[in-house]
């Protein structure tokens, strides 16, 4: 898949982030912001499918396990911090 091509998806996500971010902040200009979650998992059902395809086209199989490993690879680190933040905050707060 083209970088570029990919870093416009990501823009847009980016976007629709955004849109709900703002919508949960209230902000009048943001009435119907909630179209952004819409708007995100329709991006990214199409960047992971995507992917998928290109894999497929690539090689002429898919590896789903692969796949998944990829996902947890990217998502754990995240997973790791979010916990350590919220046990040092359950530490100092309470």
């Amino acid at each position: 898949m083209d970088n570029k091509l990919i870093n416009h998806i990501q823009f847009l996500r980016a976007i629709a982030v955004l849109l709900v971010f703002f919508y949960h902040l209230k902000f009048n200009l943001f009435e119907y912001g909630f179209i952004g979650v819409d708007i995100f998992f329709v991006i990214s059902g199409y960047v992971i499918t995507s992917r998928i395809f290109y894999e497929f086209e690539e090689k002429g199989k898919f590896d789903f396990l692969n796949f998944y490993k990829k996902r947890l690879k990217r998502i754990y680190q995240m997973r790791i911090y979010i916990i350590l933040v919220l046990i040092i905050k359950k530490i100092i707060y309470y």
